[in-house]
């Protein structure tokens, strides 16, 4: 069965693609092929024009355009392939030529192709061979070594000075987005990509960052590690400062009886704490999903917005601090030790157990408490440093007095510098 995708009878077309077949045949055996297709090369070259991998401006149809040039074929009888079986007009014929925009786009590619072969540009890529070859079939620029057109020294001194900008916002740890590149770039000269009085200035935008500006400045889209606070502006000569008091407090001190006495903090009561977020139901920044398939959504149960805080302690010498967690409810009043019997501090301190009987830890094992915003504050640091450090530094319930002097390394949230 012979498809018809000239405006003619179907014996015509017959005839003019066994003409081709065997003009194919002619050229495959005396380069070379192993093997002979029933495919034209018109057939091939309409096929790899508008595919995704290839396009038209890719070297796998620039190497099929010198085969049709090898066969003497003229730059209109290929164009009239391509409009009318790679665009889907068959009723396509000569005279609409002057008129159609399409057709001339593709006129213009293969007069440039031409060009370049006769010129002797393509010999490089059409004398490969092996990988190298299908290694050079997936690029679109003819020049093997290039890395795509240049830009301009008006553009070379805008992007220099969104890259000393850029280099600023790394250095004080603040994040860089691709609006806010794209701001910057019309900041610096209103009238680039046409400004914003061009109707397509996103999509010039796009091309130049992703195709030019990140290519040549080797940056990338990273993930975010981590989210810290606003430094002080002296925050270098506190820290020098803390540390050089820290080291005094820890040197050793010798007696007039010649003993030596440590009278700073030792290893083992030495802890370093946090806050940790946890969420009751974690959705994640990433899924897999088809290529084509856009957004990916997914269900939950309602609670991705529902956490509680852990703040998590370990010491020097490697000991673990009990985990001292904060869930979101009402504390209890002044004077009472729970609420009523369908709070949530009633729960906690009689350890009622869940659905599957599971009960609350022990408070040698886990410390709960409460707050409204399920997050920490003056008053829970407070029990942080006597239910949780103290013991673990050596404190005695009886006698009030801690054997040993303990040491907290801990950021600095607000509730952390409290008198208390």
């Amino acid at each position: 069965e012979i498809r018809t995708v000239y405006n003619c009878s179907v014996k015509q077309r017959a005839k003019e693609i066994k003409i081709r077949v065997d003009r194919d045949k002619v050229f495959k055996e005396s380069a070379g092929y192993a093997g002979v297709t029933t495919a034209t090369l018109l057939t091939k070259l309409s096929k790899a024009w508008i595919t995704t991998q290839n396009s038209q401006q890719s070297n796998k149809v620039r190497t099929i355009l010198c085969q049709l040039f090898q066969l003497n074929y003229t730059n209109q009888d290929i164009a009239l392939e391509v409009r009318r079986y790679s665009f889907k007009n068959i009723c396509f014929d000569e005279s609409l030529l002057t008129k159609d925009k399409q057709y001339q786009t593709i006129m213009r590619r293969i007069r440039n192709t031409r060009t370049s072969y006769e010129g002797g540009q393509l010999n490089e890529l059409l004398n490969m061979k092996g990988r190298e070859k299908q290694a050079a079939m997936r690029k679109k620029s003819p020049k093997l070594g290039s890395r795509g057109r240049k830009a301009t020294e008006q553009q070379n001194d805008l992007e220099r000075q969104l890259y000393a900008t850029i280099e600023k916002r790394i250095e004080d740890e603040r994040r860089i987005t691709r609006t806010m590149i794209f701001r910057e770039a019309l900041k610096i000269d209103p009238l680039f990509k046409g400004g914003v009085a061009s109707g397509d200035l996103m999509t010039k935008l796009k091309k130049w960052f992703y195709y030019g500006f990140v290519k040549r400045f080797n940056l990338s889209i990273r993930k975010i590690a981590s989210v810290g606070q606003k430094l002080p502006q002296d925050w270098k000569e506190k820290m020098v400062d803390m540390r050089g008091r820290v080291k005094h407090r820890q040197l050793p001190t010798e007696q007039p009886d010649g003993s030596i006495v440590l009278k700073g903090v030792h290893d083992a009561y030495y802890f370093n704490t946090d806050h940790v977020p946890v969420w009751y139901e974690s959705v994640g920044n990433y899924s897999w999903g088809k290529k084509d398939s856009g957004r990916r959504t997914v269900k939950t149960g309602g609670k991705e917005k529902d956490r509680f805080t852990a703040q998590l302690g370990v010491g020097k010498g490697g000991k673990k601090l009990p985990p001292f967690l904060i869930f979101k409810a009402k504390p209890v009043k002044p004077g009472k030790k729970c609420g009523n019997k369908n709070s949530v501090t009633y729960e906690i301190k009689e350890r009622r157990p869940d659905a599957e009987g599971n009960p609350y830890p022990s408070r040698d094992k886990c410390y709960i408490v409460v707050s409204e915003s399920a997050n920490s504050n003056k008053d829970l640091t407070v029990v942080y440093v006597k239910k949780i450090v103290l013991p673990a530094a050596g404190y005695n319930k009886e006698t009030g007095q801690c054997d040993n002097q303990a040491g907290l390394l801990w950021d600095d949230f607000k509730a952390h510098s409290c008198k208390d």
